[in-house]
């Protein structure tokens, strides 16, 4: 899978939660890849603007 990496930055994560800003992100899917110590989870995220 080719792609391009939109976000890369660490995160707090000792509170179970991450957010981040998809407002410059266009319409479409997005795989999302979040690595950590304890935890690698790969996640399908679909931005829809109308």
């Amino acid at each position: 899978m080719l792609g391009k990496i939109f976000i890369e930055r660490d995160c707090d994560t000792s509170s179970g939660k991450i957010e981040f800003d998809i407002g410059n992100l266009s319409s479409g899917i997005y795989i999302v890849r979040l690595n950590t110590v304890k935890k690698n989870v790969v996640s399908k995220v679909i931005v829809f603007r109308y």
